[in-house]
């Protein structure tokens, strides 16, 4: 019911709403344009010499309008030579109404003049003197004023002023009916790269309505259906309105629409979703650039242990889900002390006898505000493994601003899958050079290490890690690795080496020998010689593996394996056969494989039956 009220048209209560502003801290430089509700902010200045700044926004009780309340700082008029350009899509009316609340005086005008004091709607409108209790003035538009497209806004007294929100609204007029406009809903998140599914308007009578973002940098919006295209990540209100007729008053409905990075569990300052604070922690502003422009933050009061037990003056930090390993958290802070003092902050867990647990206390590179002209120095953190919720606390006993506090979830890379196939000699070699994987049900993979004449397997239990040659063993057939996410452990010892790519390996004073089988007769499989290379060389495809022995330790033509538990040894007296070398009868004439009787293959003669 709530959010039903929240988005439905102000028209239903006998007005409407035609511009709307709030700062958001995005920008103070002069020249800067700000798109908004019904059109747009530009900061001007006559004198170069003269900046904006920013203020932090604290409301009193009485602003009890949300739509002027939302601002945590504002824009800060330090100079009758600053003043708001604000370009009107719709033009003023007589009797509209213009809302605002910061604090200080602030004028407006139709017609730009060079003091407040001549500006021709207001000369000042209070908003209050105080600037930790923000108020709403208000101002209604003379008739001198009505057809007006822009519309100029400037301190009105001499001391410094805030603007945090401006508000427009048209009064119905009581000669004419209202209209009743809503939308389901008055807010909705999408994720970038999805589709929208755009809410529909409900107008009573029916009317023909128009629709626009208020920022087009973060979605567009279809005129004339409503259709919503995000673009960017941020958020923008996206307003139906209906110009009104000779029977009905103009009449508006609205929603936000929060484009985000799903890879963004937290993103403090520009949302507080998933960040509760208890305690002695508030929420402040902090003055940086040596004492004159205002950030806000989480302000740590207090250390957040007492007697060695957990005190409640951190930040909690809690999403759905929980955060996972690899998790990459980010922070920001300062501290306002004009002496050199160092402040840091701690993340933390909280062990089930409300004792403290350290996850990370190396965020140190705070900034004194009063004593530096830099921005706060963003640190990170990736988490080593998952847990349910995370707190930030003050490690010292410096007050702490956190002014940023982000969680991110890189993009996890598609898991690769790759098929090796174990012939009948039930063995296979495997080596990736950057990428370790899972070793699927029913193999077994092993460094191999030459001892002597032997050939010692070392088990590599559970993922094969990046970089790791291995013997693969196991029943004849096809079998999928998986990528996995985890490192493995490298094996102390291993004499194989890896083939990322395949090709020919020759290199001097080495002896190569590949893994097939010992002869015709299959009679044994292990690292042999490949044929007609004795031992110069070896030709294996990409990722496998071959065994590499120095000259003076290669006294075999090869090693078999599988012949007792140690694997066993067996030194071979002639080159492996090399069965696809083809096959000639006594006469010289080439023959197939199903040739009957005495045959020559690689220089031995044996009797085919």
């Amino acid at each position: 019911m709530a959010s039903l009220l929240c988005a439905m048209t102000l028209g239903a209560t006998a007005q409407t709403t035609i511009f709307k502003w709030s700062y958001d801290g995005s920008t103070t430089a002069a020249g800067e344009s700000i798109s908004v509700t019904g059109g747009t902010v530009t900061l001007r200045t006559t004198d170069t010499s003269k900046a904006f700044s920013m203020e932090s926004a604290a409301y009193s009780a009485e602003v009890t309008d949300a739509d002027l309340k939302v601002a945590s700082t504002g824009l800060k008029f330090g100079a009758n030579a600053l003043y708001l350009e604000i370009a009107l899509a719709t033009p003023l009316a007589a009797g509209d109404v213009i809302y605002v609340s910061g604090y200080n005086s602030i004028a407006f005008s139709s017609e730009y003049q060079k003091n407040a004091s001549a500006y021709n709607i207001s000369t000042g409108v209070t908003t209050g003197n105080d600037k930790n209790s923000h108020n709403v003035g208000q101002v209604t538009v003379p008739t001198t004023s009505a057809g007006a497209t822009t519309l100029y806004v400037m301190r009105g007294v001499s001391s410094s002023t805030v603007v945090s929100n401006i508000k427009i609204v048209r009064p119905a007029d009581a000669t004419k009916l209202d209209v009743e406009m809503s939308f389901p809903q008055g807010s909705y998140k999408v994720a970038l790269g999805e589709t929208f599914e755009a809410p529909v308007v409900t107008v009573s009578p029916e009317k023909t309505v128009s629709y626009s973002s208020s920022d087009e940098s973060v979605a567009t919006v279809d005129a004339e259906t409503g259709e919503v295209t995000p673009v960017d990540y941020g958020t923008t209100t996206i307003t139906a309105t209906f110009d009104g007729d000779d029977e009905y008053n103009s009449a508006t409905a609205e929603y936000t629409l929060t484009v985000y990075n799903p890879a963004l569990l937290i993103d403090y300052p520009n949302t507080q979703e998933g960040l509760t604070f208890s305690g002695t922690t508030v929420i402040d502003a902090v003055k940086i650039h040596s004492n004159k422009d205002a950030i806000s933050g989480y302000k740590l009061n207090n250390g957040y242990t007492t007697n060695g037990e957990v005190n409640d003056n951190y930040v909690k930090m809690e999403v759905v889900g929980g955060f996972k390993k690899g998790d990459i958290v980010t922070i920001a802070g300062a501290y306002n002390n004009s002496a050199e003092k160092t402040s840091s902050a701690v993340l933390f867990t909280i062990n089930d006898d409300n004792t403290p647990h350290t996850v990370y206390d190396g965020f140190s590179q705070f900034i004194n505000g009063r004593q530096v002209n830099d921005e706060p120095v963003e640190e990170n953190y990736t988490l080593d493994k998952d847990y349910d919720v995370l707190y930030l606390g003050r490690n010292g006993n410096t007050a702490t601003y956190l002014t940023t506090i982000r969680v991110e979830r890189p993009a996890t890379a598609e898991e690769e899958t790759i098929t090796v196939t174990i012939s009948e000699s039930t063995y296979a070699t495997f080596y990736y050079e950057n990428k370790a994987f899972e070793i699927p049900e029913g193999v077994t993979a092993s460094a191999v290490v030459k001892e002597g004449n032997s050939l010692t397997e070392i088990p590599v239990e559970g993922v094969i890690p990046a970089g790791c040659p291995v013997l693969l063993s196991g029943a004849q057939g096809e079998y999928e690795f998986v990528e996995s996410a985890e490192a493995g452990n490298l094996p102390t010892a291993n004499s194989l080496v890896g083939s990322e790519e395949g090709g020919k390996y020759d290199e001097a004073g080495y002896k190569y020998y590949v893994l097939c089988w010992k002869d015709k007769n299959k009679s044994a499989v292990g690292f042999y010689f490949l044929s007609g290379s004795k031992g110069a060389y070896a030709t294996v495809k990409a990722h496998q593996a071959f065994l590499r022995v120095e000259n003076a330790e290669a006294s075999a033509n090869g090693y078999a394996l599988g012949f007792d538990e140690t694997t066993g040894i067996s030194t071979v007296e002639a080159a492996a056969a090399d069965l696809s070398a083809p096959v000639y009868n006594l006469a010289g004439q080439r023959v197939n494989g199903s040739y009957k009787g005495v045959v020559i293959q690689n220089g031995v003669k044996r009797v085919n039956k």
